[in-house]
């Protein structure tokens, strides 16, 4: 897998953790598919070892461009995820107490 492919990962592995914590899962739920999965899906010791590649080929723009858009780009995910989720969390309990009252 290349760089761009191991950034993608960690993003949407971000995204995911980002969504548990915004969801509030609880200790049980966030070990399991926090850790569990998504510490499983991303890939930091790739990332890190593609990151040296890059340096040790000379490659300092790519290096930088590609440990900056990993970090920046996973954070934001993470971000996007916890905002989600906390939009939606309401809504979905919301509906889920009207079913239960019909």
């Amino acid at each position: 897998m290349g760089p761009a492919a191991i950034c993608t990962l960690n993003v949407l592995g971000s995204l995911a953790i980002g969504g548990l914590a915004g969801a509030g899962a609880g200790p049980r739920a966030s070990l399991a598919l926090g850790t569990g999965f998504c510490g499983a899906f991303t890939t930091f010791s790739t990332f890190a070892i593609d990151s040296v590649t890059l340096i040790s080929a000379e490659r300092y723009v790519a290096a930088a461009a590609y440990v900056l858009a990993n970090n920046c780009l996973s954070i934001g995910g993470a971000a996007a995820g916890f905002t989600v989720a906390r939009k939606v969390k309401p809504l979905l309990e919301r509906v889920a107490r009207t079913r239960g009252a019909g």
